[in-house]
């Protein structure tokens, strides 16, 4: 077999992705984002959509979408927040 071409990345499937898809986002180990699906974003071109149920501040997903760029108070992802509720239902 000789030497893995991707030596860097261990645990992966693949060497590249256009799109990854998490569902339910929040509840996705955070060990499974680092050896996972960090590796596939150092790919150019490649998206990450996650998707989630809204849950309480304590999970990884929470952490990801409050993250900053290093030394800006820029955020490091894009998001875009849909809800399915009126703000007026939200506050009870």
């Amino acid at each position: 077999m000789g030497r893995p071409r991707f030596p860097f990345i261990s645990g992966l499937k693949g060497v590249g992705a256009k799109v990854i898809i998490l569902e339910e986002a929040s509840r996705l180990d955070e060990n499974v984002f680092t050896e996972v699906i960090v590796p596939l974003l150092n790919v150019r071109d490649t998206a990450l959509l996650a998707i989630s149920t809204p849950l309480d501040e304590n999970n990884f997903y929470s952490t990801l979408l409050a993250m900053k760029e290093p030394n800006s108070d820029r955020p490091m992802f894009n998001t875009l927040e849909i809800k399915l509720i009126c703000s007026d239902c939200e506050k009870r």
